[in-house]
């Protein structure tokens, strides 16, 4: 389900190819649909503690929920 909707989300919205390109990630994970490591490293999946673990990682490396916001 999750790289059906990196998938999607990407196509839906080209300027998210741009963001992830500007995240180090090349044409092997964006053609042809994302790949498994695009995938793993900005989806938080899992039950709901790793959920929570994961979206803490990305907390602690720097992420805002400030883009999040209306």
């Amino acid at each position: 389900m999750a790289t059906a909707y990196v998938a999607m989300y990407i196509a839906a919205a080209p300027h998210q190819a741009a963001n992830v390109r500007r995240l180090g990630f090349g044409d092997e994970d964006l053609v042809g649909g994302p790949s498994r490591w695009l995938v793993d490293a900005i989806v938080a999946y899992g039950d709901t503690d790793a959920a929570v673990r994961r979206v803490q990682e990305h907390l602690d490396a720097g992420a805002t929920t400030s883009a999040c916001r209306s």
